[in-house]
């Protein structure tokens, strides 16, 4: 499915798309505009569209004055690349282009570890664009930003390795000329990569004199390039003094109003010492950092490899907390009474005890790295039917939790709903789900005072960790929520960038009735009926009415227009256009949730029948949230609909890890092993899930399905039978693999009558395409069935996604029209 852009707000619409699902405008003719492309040359990309017919972008990562960089995954190879969308007004001047040409050729040779690959200059319908290696992490600027300034062995560490990196392109006579913090990505192993090479210039020319315009950031620059001078690998050491300058004392060494008194400064000033800022920076440091910012090129470190090893001298001398051995810092109170006003308020709020014994209890031997969290007590709260709430609050502080980097694994909300209202031990709770300690809560009433006593057990030897009382009222559960995460934060003494911090303490709503119609929403999603999910659609439109900018609510609803035809005789075509605009009004909200990732992955999957798009989704969504066992899930059932079995499996697998108790999870794993003909496998699953659950839907269904393929048709027809006699609803595949038995039997009679029976109840309402074709392709009658495929394919019938993988298709593989009909439905990659 291609996509065009709004020419009003430029979202990225279906091409089938009259008015704009964003802004509601008209919305060109499709002749006109039929490509996901750019007509306007510098306009934002939407996030999910698809740019030059190649470039699937995910999400925008900033703005320069070079243009807006972009994290994408070229589709032509399968991987995530940053594209960087040129101003219009520097790609308005050829030279410019030629130079950025020339300056890309030369990158490109440099390969280290310690510098970004530079790809491709490439155009599309006049917009430029420059494609490069995507390092993900963060910039040096905005670690800065977040901590104030770096400990001095972070410090020398990082400048080390930019020093590495340049040493490499500087062997191959390539000079930066434009080192700041925005060009030095940290990756997410602490470890600095070297961004721009070649294209983080003007269009200037090698001297600054040339159009009298300055080639690279003025702040940054040594004097030889402010004067238009030529520069050569001395200049990056310059900037290198000036980053690790910054990096140690949280500002640079020349500050002004203008970039023309920054450069001023630059020319006629000494810099300050940098120990006179920052006392805890050992004095053979400073005197590395001054050298490399004097003003004469020749007093510098000639090469960048002179300067790590000078850097290699100072590091022997200190110890490893980053000072001279025997010095006392005499900054060091005062650092870290700084260090504790800048945590988030959230944080402020747990009380001081708690974080104390957490940091005792937690911080030596057996530390936590899975939680369970029992379902929190909200009966106290009175008025309406509070297991909804009690469910809402408890996922809360799951989804809070799952973003912690050192839980390996938090277990989801069904597996520890079972035990809501029971009185349980919290060792034998956590023996069960395999983990390490359990959150347990109770209510405690004292006069007219409710509170919440919640205590985190050890599940090794039932000890108590830490527990803290927490004032109880319905328009306290956000602050409950906040206060208790920030704890065991604090108590992991784990060190997270603002960003993850904020994303631990953030509400997505502050209206109470919002989130109490959300959670009711959650409630019977989670129930996975037809008439549940309808119940749920109408909580979560009531909860996007009192809260027009509540995400995850728009994610709710999208996760149910996703699976409604699953359940509900409804047309795809319909449930899934409402499931992808309320997918992609969440991530314009917020673009880092993973929930309307998810759910925009299986709209990929489903709608667009685009598979690389659906799995950078689905990868974006772990990587926003590893420990998200509905991503896991959906990610392995549809690898294993592309015959990726065993990664499929491994991924259905770790779901299970995360929501051990899941009936639907467990059935599908039993599926997956079916698929991928592992048989014994699949009914140890499949039987012992039916064990727990007898009512459970589609356990019958896939026993038999095993019975189908493995020879014992009498059974199968049993487990068939059995299904139909649970479900209450609408249920045409129950009838077709019944029919399928029933030919597999000889009674190819009753096969035609299911068949006639499931086309006449199609003048009624929507029957699955693909259901009836399976059943001309048992009676032989493949140019029906051909059809009726291409009808799934008219109408994003979801039962196709089972084309490739299902038994029930082997009849048909080795017909010319089959390769044809997997590349239609986007099944043949």
């Amino acid at each position: 499915m291609t996509t065009r852009f709004c020419s009003h707000c430029r979202f990225g619409n279906s091409d089938t798309a009259r008015f704009c699902a964003n802004c509601g405008a008209p919305m060109s003719d499709p002749g006109d505009d039929a490509t996901i492309t750019i007509d306007q040359a510098g306009a934002a990309l939407a996030s999910g569209s698809i740019f030059a017919g190649r470039y699937l972008i995910i999400e925008e990562l900033g703005r320069g004055g070079m243009g807006q960089v972009y994290r994408a995954i070229d589709k032509l190879i399968n991987d995530e690349i940053a594209l960087k969308l040129i101003r219009p007004e520097i790609a308005a001047d050829e030279r410019t282009l030629e130079r950025f040409g020339r300056e890309l050729k030369i990158a490109r040779k440099i390969v280290h570890k310690n510098v970004g690959r530079m790809h491709d200059l490439a155009e599309d319908r006049g917009s430029h664009f420059i494609t490069m290696e995507y390092v993900p992490g963060q910039d040096l600027k905005g670690l800065m930003r977040q901590t104030g300034r770096l400990t001095v062995s972070k410090a020398i560490a990082l400048t080390k390795q930019i020093c590495e990196g340049l040493g490499e392109a500087h062997s191959l006579g390539i000079v930066h000329r434009d080192l700041k913090p925005g060009n030095i990505m940290i990756d997410r192993e602490g470890n600095a990569r070297i961004m721009d090479f070649g294209i983080a210039l003007t269009a200037a020319g090698e001297k600054a004199g040339d159009a009298g315009r300055w080639v690279g950031t003025p702040a940054y620059m040594s004097p030889e390039q402010l004067e238009g001078l030529d520069v050569d690998r001395r200049a990056d050491i310059y900037a290198v003094g000036i980053l690790l300058f910054e990096m140690l004392t949280g500002r640079r060494p020349y500050v002004g109003e203008t970039p023309a008194s920054v450069a001023l400064k630059q020319k006629s000033e000494a810099p300050p010492d940098p120990q006179t800022l920052n006392p805890e920076i050992p004095p053979p440091l400073a005197r590395v950092i001054l050298r490399c910012l004097e003003r004469g090129p020749n007093k510098r470190f000639p090469d960048a490899e002179a300067l790590r090893a000078e850097l290699d001298r100072v590091e022997t001398g200190l110890t490893a907390e980053g000072r001279p051995a025997g010095a006392i810092p005499p900054g060091h109170a005062k650092a870290k009474a700084r260090k504790k006003l800048i945590l988030p308020a959230a944080a402020a709020l747990a009380l001081l005890a708690v974080a104390t014994a957490i940091l005792i209890l937690l911080g030596g031997r057996g530390a936590i790295e899975s939680i369970a969290v029992l379902p929190f007590e909200t009966s106290a709260l009175g008025g309406a039917d509070t297991v909804y709430l009690s469910e809402g609050v408890t996922e809360g502080v799951i989804s809070r939790l799952t973003l912690l980097p050192s839980l390996k694994k938090v277990i989801a909300l069904s597996s520890v709903f079972r035990y809501k209202g029971k009185t349980v031990d919290p060792q034998t709770v956590g023996r069960e789900l395999g983990v390490d300690a359990v959150l347990v809560n109770r209510v405690s009433r004292r006069a007219d005072e409710v509170s919440l006593i919640v205590e985190l057990i050890r599940v090794r030897d039932g000890s108590r960790l830490w527990g803290s009382h927490y004032p109880y009222r319905a328009a306290d559960v956000f602050t409950v929520q906040e206060q208790i995460v920030s704890s065991i934060t604090e108590g992991l003494r784990l060190n997270l960038t603002g960003e993850e911090r904020r994303r631990m303490v953030r509400n997505y709503t502050e209206n109470y009735e919002a989130f109490y119609a959300y959670t009711q929403g959650r409630y019977f999603w989670n129930k996975r009926t037809a008439e549940d999910i309808q119940k749920a659609i109408t909580h979560f439109e009531r909860a996007v009415q009192l809260d027009p900018n509540y995400a995850l609510a728009y994610a709710g609803l999208s996760y149910a227009y996703c699976v409604l035809p699953d359940y509900v005789n409804v047309p795809p075509n319909t449930a899934y256009a409402k499931a992808k605009e309320n997918a992609l009004r969440a991530l314009q909200i917020d673009p880092k949730l993973a929930q309307a990732r998810i759910a925009l992955a299986q709209l990929h999957r489903r709608y667009d029948w685009d598979w690389a798009a659906a799995e950078a989704e689905y990868k974006l969504a772990l990587e926003y949230d590893p420990n998200d066992a509905l991503a896991h899930h959906w990610y392995g059932y549809d690898l294993m609909n592309m015959a990726r079995y065993e990664e499929g499996i491994k991924e259905i697998r770790r779901a299970r890890e995360l929501d051990p108790f899941s009936l639907v999870i467990n059935r599908n794993l039993g599926q997956a092993l079916f698929r991928a003909k592992r048989y014994d496998e699949a009914l140890t699953v499949l039987r012992d899930t039916l064990r727990t659950a007898p009512s459970f839907g589609y356990l019958h269904f896939y026993i038999g399905e095993v019975y189908l393929n493995t020879g014992r048709f009498q059974e199968a027809l049993q487990e068939f039978q059995a299904e139909k006699a649970l479900l209450k609803s609408w249920a045409p595949r129950i009838d077709v693999w019944i029919g399928i038995t029933y030919f597999k039997l000889g009674q190819r009679d009753k096969t035609r009558e299911i068949l006639d029976g499931l086309l006449e109840m199609r003048k009624e309402g929507f029957v699955p395409p693909t259901l009836l074709a399976i059943l001309y392709f048992t009676l032989g009658r493949n140019d029906e069935g051909f059809r009726m495929l291409d009808e799934a394919c008219d109408e994003h019938d979801s039962e196709i996604r089972q084309l490739r993988t299902d038994p029930a298709f082997d009849s048909i593989r080795s017909d010319p029209r089959y390769p044809a009909i997997l590349k239609r439905a986007g099944l043949d990659v």
